[in-house]
């Protein structure tokens, strides 16, 4: 637990920071003697537990320490700016000019919460005037502008992870996922970083090749940075962690690009880190897949191209007498019409392929017959599923690859809740700022709610856990005393308050008279936080 005072670096003495961990009894015991440093009308939401949870373990000041800082002279301090932006990034805001007013309307990094408040004129002790917010905008803005786009990857995949790494967030299972996703921006010139590519307008690739020769000169490309991650799941598929990501031009390869970071993680964290990658087409490559396998004992899931000859040897297996299919699946299902669609799929194993030459390892296969039947007709479709992993049945290995679509629904839920997409800025350094204190809110959102056995709200959006975040608002009163705070019902707090006498009467009176004198201002304000 945090309760004590920590000296800012180059700062002022008489401005510094409080942090106040959740002791209820010991600020029970406070308050009924009347003792009492600061009363908040209003009721903790839950983005001030999170953010509590992060300070009460250091999380900002453990990471803030290796972000890459170009100011010559340090006036607020790396991690103070970090947890502002981060909170903005909970918030849904994509610009720093709303910052102030996100600090300022909720508790968290202003007084309470992240529990944190400055005591005096702002970090540098230079403000004439009350500060309504703990830093500006501005301030904000310069840091991450400075930042080498670069140092922020590198710090997110290294200290970032690394954190979550020392707290024990990753799942003894080792699953990953490796994908990437466009996204794309406006046709400004000043996205040099941007590389035009042939996306439909839900930011999905168009294949060039299915359209007439007319057609593709008519085709308008869009710019557009390519972000490649790396998201760690469960079995259960109830948690997601960033393990790394990249982020660059459009065109950029997707294949180096994931490569490079399942490498640096397992170089980093240690081969037993990660056991099962999981992965599309996009990432077919022979001596890629053998050299996970030989030199990090990590297995590949990955579906075959019809084209390939590893593809062609499995559907000839498949046609010989001894084929053993299982079925995995059936599904029946009526319209609103009373039309009956019965869907099945059957699956068949196949071990010791060693068809795919650029594959220096054998491979098991399972080949997936999905069989769709309405009104008399009758179709089918068939695909290949092959693994470096040895398995019991079949049905495990498809399990594990229908995992694989979680990573797309990571990128739907930043791209359409957290405004991933959404960029105020064509500095690249600031777009980078952006995405990736993106995922670093969302990762650490997901340790808060597991490691708070929270499970079941770890796959909502974060629209989703703020709206019912209001529907169980109830009126409660935060108070600080002797370093930490309480939470009580109101009922509860005046009824300590109304029967206090003598010393601890007199005591609270004067606690009271020394706040400060906009506390009836306080519930307006947490009334319009985001």
């Amino acid at each position: 637990m945090l309760s004590e005072l920590l000296d800012l670096h180059q700062v002022n003495t008489d401005a510094r920071l409080v942090i106040y961990p959740k002791n209820k009894p010991k600020v029970l015991q406070a308050l009924k003697q009347g003792r009492v440093e600061y009363v908040d009308l209003t009721s903790w939401k839950f983005m001030d537990y999170f953010f509590g949870y992060l300070f009460e373990h250091r999380f900002f000041e453990t990471i803030g320490e290796a972000f890459p800082d170009l100011r010559k002279k340090e006036e607020i301090p790396a991690w103070f700016l970090i947890a502002a932006y981060t909170q903005l990034k909970c918030h849904t805001e994509e610009a720093t000019h709303n910052l102030p007013f996100v600090l300022r309307s909720g508790t968290i990094l202003n007084r309470v919460s992240a529990n944190l408040r400055v005591e005096s004129g702002g970090f540098n002790n230079r403000n004439k005037h009350p500060r309504k917010a703990p830093i500006d905008q501005d301030t904000a803005r310069k840091f991450f502008k400075r930042a080498p786009p670069q140092s922020i990857m590198d710090w997110f995949n290294r200290d970032a992870v690394g954190f979550f790494l020392e707290h024990r967030a990753f799942d003894a299972e080792g699953i990953g996922i490796l994908d990437s996703t466009f996204l794309p921006v406006t046709d400004n010139p000043n996205y040099k970083e941007a590389a035009p590519m042939p996306l439909d307008k839900n930011g999905h690739l168009v294949d060039l090749d299915k359209m007439s020769e007319q057609e593709r000169k008519k085709f308008k490309w869009t710019p557009c940075f390519r972000l490649t991650n790396l998201l760690h799941t469960t079995r259960a598929t109830d948690y997601f962690l960033y393990l790394g990501a990249h982020l660059g031009p459009g065109d950029e390869s997707e294949l180096k690009a994931g490569e490079k970071l399942v490498e640096d993680f397992m170089s980093r964290c240690g081969n037993h880190r990660l056991k099962l990658l999981i992965v599309d087409r996009g990432f077919i490559d022979g001596p890629m897949i053998t050299r996970f396998k030989k030199e990090r004992r990590l297995d590949v899931l990955i579906p075959l191209k019809k084209s390939m000859d590893a593809y062609k040897d499995v559907l000839g297996l498949a046609r010989l007498e001894d084929a053993v299919w299982v079925r995995h699946r059936h599904r029946e299902t009526v319209d609103k019409d009373g039309v009956q669609t019965v869907t099945t799929l059957d699956l068949a194993a196949f071990h010791d392929i060693t068809s795919w030459q650029d594959c220096k390892v054998p491979l098991s296969a399972v080949l997936c017959r999905e069989t769709v039947e309405r009104e008399g007709k009758k179709e089918e479709n068939v695909w290949v599923l092959v693994t470096t992993r040895k398995f019991e049945t079949p049905g495990e290995i498809y399990e594990f690859y229908e995992k694989r679509t979680q990573i797309e629904e990571r990128h739907k839920q930043l791209k359409l809740f957290w405004n991933l997409g959404v960029f105020t800025s064509p500095e690249f350094s600031l777009v980078t700022a952006h995405v990736f204190f993106i995922l670093l809110a969302y990762s650490a959102l997901q340790w808060y709610l597991r490691q708070d056995v929270m499970e079941r709200m770890a796959c909502k959006t974060i629209k989703t856990l703020q709206y019912e975040e209001r529907l169980l608002k109830k009126d409660n009163v935060i108070v600080y005393a002797d370093g930490c705070f309480g939470a009580f019902r109101f009922k509860t707090f005046m009824s300590i308050v109304f029967n206090l006498e003598g010393d601890a009467r007199k005591q609270m009176k004067e606690s009271l008279d020394k706040m400060p004198k906009d506390l009836e201002d306080l519930e307006e304000e947490h009334n319009r936080s985001p």
